[in-house]
């Protein structure tokens, strides 16, 4: 069996760390002690972490990156950059102290298993954006690694973060994900922060928390589950997922598919850390070395 984690860790800006703007580099540093202790002691053979900050004003310059990797207790990982840009003006107030200022920031796989064969596709920009926004904007790519899995061989992990804010834009980054996921054979875990709701809701729906963002007509995760994948809900939907916003919990945007070689056993929503405004979500999952044949 294997465990896996899928954690967007928020740049460890705790529960406000994007209305809040620049965190004390004190903070930062005990929120990532707790991050690395949780990995630690977690026994994850796989972890896939979103928002991890390299070497940001907005983290104090801490290297989140470097010290996961040195702490965690895990001895193999893939960096994949989304955002390096020398100031970043958000929130947007005239006080830039409070700025997310020079921003050097990424994903993360880590891993007990030997990796190779990676990858990082560059997905898809706001099209309805000018320029100068998508300059500033974080750019959003779908991580890709060959996870090697004794008894079993290559396993393909992929780790993303979708568009936040606009919906045909997401949905276009799902499907470029699955046309490149679609030349793989054998077996493939998808998770990380898709930024969409399970169902496809009507226009017009919105959270208390995010009263700007419609989360409406968003086929993102029922176009994955046609794929086809299955999602580590599936067997499991008397269990409550919801994963954000941490503190308090009204929605899921963090999910883990698998193809037809995968089998999630168990699933698991972490408790409330204050590392991030996300909440973890942790799945032990089986694989097949091969599909049976018919006949």
């Amino acid at each position: 069996m294997i465990r896996l984690l899928s954690f967007n860790i928020g740049f460890c800006g705790g529960h406000h760390g994007i209305t809040e703007g620049r965190q004390a580099r004190g903070d930062v540093k005990q929120r990532l002690s707790m991050l690395t202790r949780l990995i630690r002691e977690g026994g994850w053979d796989i972890c896939l972490l979103q928002e991890v900050d390299a070497w940001s004003f907005r983290t104090g310059f801490v290297r989140q990156a470097h010290m996961i990797c040195e702490q965690s207790g895990m001895p193999y990982f893939d960096w994949a950059w989304t955002w390096q840009r020398p100031w970043i003006p958000f929130p947007l107030t005239w006080n830039v102290a409070r700025h997310f200022g020079l921003v050097n920031a990424g994903q993360l796989i880590l891993s007990r298993f030997p990796l190779s064969r990676m990858r990082h596709l560059p997905l898809s920009k706001i099209a309805s954006k000018g320029a100068v926004y998508n300059w500033f904007n974080i750019r959003r790519v779908a991580q890709f690694v060959q996870a090697d899995v004794p008894d079993i061989g290559g396993v393909v992990i992929g780790n993303c973060h979708l568009e936040a804010f606009d919906r045909d834009t997401r949905q276009q980054q799902g499907g470029e994900i699955r046309d490149w996921l679609s030349l793989v054979q054998g077996p493939i875990v998808l998770g990380g922060d898709f930024n969409a709701v399970p169902d496809i809701l009507p226009r017009g729906t919105y959270f208390s928390d995010e009263p700007g963002i419609d989360y409406g007509l968003d086929s993102t995760i029922s176009d994955f589950r046609k794929f086809p994948f299955h999602e580590i809900a599936d067997g499991f939907a008397d269990l409550a997922l919801e994963d954000f916003p941490a503190e308090s919990p009204n929605r899921r945007l963090t999910y883990v598919f698998g193809n037809d070689f995968i089998r999630f056993e168990s699933v698991e929503r972490l408790g409330d850390f204050p590392i991030s405004d996300h909440r973890g979500v942790s799945a032990v999952l089986t694989i097949r070395p091969s599909l049976p044949t018919n006949g």
